[in-house]
């Protein structure tokens, strides 16, 4: 199991042709992981409401920058991170 921490990306500022800045982000919730395979965070970031129903990895983009876990909408668009915390 891995721990890790929600982190939001509430603030984007950007487009997709120009690029996008976080700028402001919250700190959520811990939760585990069984593995940081894109289809686990997909499906755990729907059970606690972060991610909508019709997230899937065709529509949703999971990078792992190892301890960080980037998570990317459509385009490009930053949605939020997970940090590994144990």
């Amino acid at each position: 199991m891995v721990k890790v921490q929600l982190v939001d990306y509430y603030d984007v500022w950007g487009n997709a042709e120009d690029g996008y800045e976080v700028n402001n982000i919250s700190r959520e919730g811990t939760f585990e992981l069984e593995n940081l395979e894109d289809e686990t965070i997909i499906e755990k970031l729907k059970e606690i409401h972060y991610l909508s129903e019709n997230a899937t990895p065709e529509n949703i983009t999971v990078d792992d920058y190892y301890p960080y876990v980037e998570i990317l909408g459509s385009n490009g668009y930053p949605l939020g991170r997970l940090e590994v915390v144990e």
